[in-house]
């Protein structure tokens, strides 16, 4: 038994706005047998979409923003795309 920790990394599109390539927006943890496989929720607050500028305080650019989901950064096994 152990647990598995699968991680999503939100990639905004470009913009004005200068931002990291992906940063962590979530992540969640799943109690595991040896060999178990098992779907999990995982959940992105809306904050991890948005930026702040003096002009406008926090807000969301309009765009499309993938998510990527994996062990790691390193190790994304699978992307969705968002458009907000």
């Amino acid at each position: 038994s152990g647990k598995a920790v699968v991680q999503a990394y939100l990639e905004a599109p470009t913009g004005t706005v200068t931002r990291p390539v992906r940063t962590l927006c979530g992540f969640a943890v799943a109690r595991l047998d040896s060999g178990e496989r098992r779907a999990v929720t995982l959940d992105v607050a809306a904050r991890a979409f948005q930026v702040w500028t003096e002009t406008r305080g926090w807000h969301t650019p309009a765009g499309s923003y993938r998510i990527h989901l994996g062990w790691s950064s390193r190790d994304l096994l699978t992307s969705v795309d968002v458009v907000r």
